[in-house]
């Protein structure tokens, strides 16, 4: 079996384990690339997991991955790693068990991407009610966007003061919106299978930011956490990195899932 750490996606998940346990939403994973490898692990999980298509650290070069969009379901599998051997002769299919089962796409209450400058400063991009974090490390466009100084990151602990606050900020507008949607839409309905109907009805017809308590959980929970984990991040070397997450609800509770901490060096 793949030793999931010489994978990027791989060793950026199990590094949220590492900085953010708190919120780490993984329990284990598993990188298969043949239908015999994934017979070996599939007792481990459900009818539903994560899965990703990841590359060994080193091999950026591969910069579109098999398939765009995943929609969790085990009987997916099959079809994907057909798409990756067809791809590279290094793709696998990361297949991650969650500590809860993770909604539908259209279903989540928006994601993020917050780059840290330790000392310097970070960069918070969001997206709202229905995105998530594809948007957002595929380039295609936040919704809000913020710049903040380091030294002022104690007193962010809302959006109205990330608008104070912030050396540069993005929103935007009414159009621009309109084609986020369409895009998020043709994304969930081609890539990831789920009925255009349903996704019609979920994806806000106009701008719906993350809501302002979930944003406050995410500045408590990954910003400020982090921050105060610097000592032991410039330690292991991360001063500069990313990190790449989800906000959804469970049990009527919003929950931050930090998808990845991302270093630099894994798309050299």
């Amino acid at each position: 079996m793949k030793n999931v750490m010489n994978y990027g996606k791989a060793q950026g998940m199990t590094l949220v384990g590492r900085y953010l346990p708190k919120i780490n939403p993984f329990q284990y994973m598993d990188a298969v690339r043949t239908l015999e490898e994934w017979e070996q692990v599939r007792s481990k999980y459900g009818a539903t997991m994560i899965h990703r298509i990841d590359y060994p650290i080193g091999h950026a070069q591969v910069k579109k991955n098999a398939t765009q969009g995943t929609n969790g379901l085990a009987e997916s599998i099959p079809e994907l790693i057909a798409t990756v051997q067809a791809q590279s002769d290094v793709g696998v299919v990361l297949v991650v068990q969650t500590t809860f089962p993770t909604p539908p796409r259209y279903l989540y209450l928006g994601g993020f991407n917050i780059l840290f400058r330790m000392g310097i400063d970070i960069t918070i991009e969001l997206v709202g009610k229905a995105f998530d974090g594809h948007e957002l490390t595929q380039g295609w466009g936040y919704h809000e966007r913020y710049s903040v100084n380091w030294d002022d990151l104690p007193f962010a602990t809302s959006r109205a003061d990330l608008a104070r606050l912030s050396t540069s900020r993005a929103l935007v507008t009414a159009e621009q919106y309109q084609g986020l949607r369409q895009a998020r839409m043709q994304f969930l309905t081609k890539e990831c299978h789920y009925l255009p109907s349903t996704v019609e009805a979920n994806v806000p017809r106009s701008l719906t930011l993350l809501s302002n308590d979930a944003l406050r959980l995410l500045l408590d929970d990954v910003v400020m956490e982090l921050c105060g984990r610097r000592a032991l991040m410039e330690h292991d070397g991360l001063t500069m990195f990313g990190v790449q997450g989800n906000v959804v609800e469970y049990n009527d509770q919003i929950v931050i899932q930090p998808w990845e901490i991302f270093r630099p060096e894994r798309w050299q």
